[in-house]
């Protein structure tokens, strides 16, 4: 029993670790869950017990060394047996640490090599798990890019993901914003075979991010919308539902939610017509000092007021997808003509 409740707080503290120091913290919430089953009611401080107890009412009744609980009002032998429990925790104990042995090789990297989430017996009953075995030392960061004429360009920033440099790394937790971390895959290499096979998601963003620039599109759905309001106002007779204003009629495009607050001046209703021109470039991103060097240098831009300090330094890597525009069918991507060689 004291070796399982080594484990359930072990498998615990260590989740609780990753949570603290990292972003994606879900999956470590997630994965607490199996571990409190190897505690059992003696495990918690009495503190806790004693809370518990009070909300229901009744005798907390912890198991002793012998296996029979004790309370107040009942005493029960457990069944079967503490010999023949002991037998069969011994058996699965052997046979678990006799399956994990080419586990063990594998994470030692003692064959040459380190497979990841692979399985060793018919059963799958002990297996490597391995999430990230192939994190690079290196942070690229692909930059999505809009512009209305081809030649002034204004970058889309995500929730967190870097792009502005001035822009600290924020915290989200307990998950991902979902844009974020799909695009991040995009800055494993090859990027360009990541960002076709995998990450192609991107394409459809692009042409969702330029329909709001098409302005025949656009005319078109503010139409039917103004219909569909006259057709709710002649139902109901008491209400404007909008149609008198200037404003646009249609609502902002659901891709926003994907992206941080600050895209939404590129796009309606903020604007009339949204960008015509997108791009996206790959960028090698790298902090600009030592974190405690940063922290400090912001500590003294509060002090004084204000100002702006830089995070990130980044040098431009590759072209991702050149400069593009909706073809003549308003639902897919074309280059667009004469694009200028100068990058903002």
């Amino acid at each position: 029993r004291n070796l399982r409740r080594i484990g359930g707080w072990t498998q615990a503290f260590f989740m609780i670790n990753i949570a603290a120091s990292g972003n994606y913290s879900f999956l470590n919430h997630l994965t607490i869950l199996p571990a409190l089953a190897c505690l059992d009611d003696g495990a918690y401080p009495r503190w806790v017990r004693r809370m518990l107890a009070g909300r229901n009412g009744t005798q907390p009744q912890v198991a002793d060394e012998g296996g029979e609980r004790t309370g107040e009002r009942t005493t029960r032998v457990s069944f079967p047996p503490r010999p023949l429990r002991k037998a069969v925790d011994a058996a699965l104990l052997l046979l678990i640490a006799w399956l994990s042995v080419p586990v063990v090789k594998n994470l030692l990297q003692l064959d040459g090599g380190q497979a990841m989430n692979a399985s060793y017996d018919p059963l799958k009953l002990v297996n490597t798990y391995g999430a990230f075995g192939s994190v690079g030392e290196r942070r690229y960061e692909p930059i999505v890019s809009v512009s209305t004429d081809g030649n002034t360009w204004h970058e889309i920033e995500f929730p967190c993901k870097p792009g502005d440099v001035r822009r600290r790394p924020c915290f989200c937790a307990p998950y991902h914003y979902r844009a974020d971390w799909n695009i991040w895959f995009i800055g494993f290499k090859p990027h360009q075979q990541m960002l076709q096979q995998r990450e192609s998601w991107l394409y459809s963003l692009l042409i969702k991010m330029l329909q709001t620039g098409d302005k025949d599109a656009t005319e078109e759905a503010e139409r039917r919308e103004q219909k569909r309001r006259k057709a709710l106002v002649e139902a109901s007779g008491a209400i404007d539902l909008g149609l008198s204003g200037n404003a646009s009629l249609l609502p902002p495009p659901q891709f926003l939610d994907l992206l941080d607050w600050s895209a939404a001046a590129h796009f309606p209703p903020a604007v009339a017509l949204g960008p015509k021109y997108a791009k996206v470039d790959m960028y090698h991103y790298k902090m600009k000092e030592p974190l405690s060097e940063i922290l400090w240098r912001t500590w003294q831009a509060y002090r004084a007021g204000g100002g702006d300090v830089r995070w990130w330094k980044r040098k431009f890597e590759e072209v991702l997808v050149p400069p593009v525009m909706l073809d003549q069918t308003g639902g897919r991507l074309a280059l667009m003509p004469d694009a200028p060689a100068r990058r903002n």
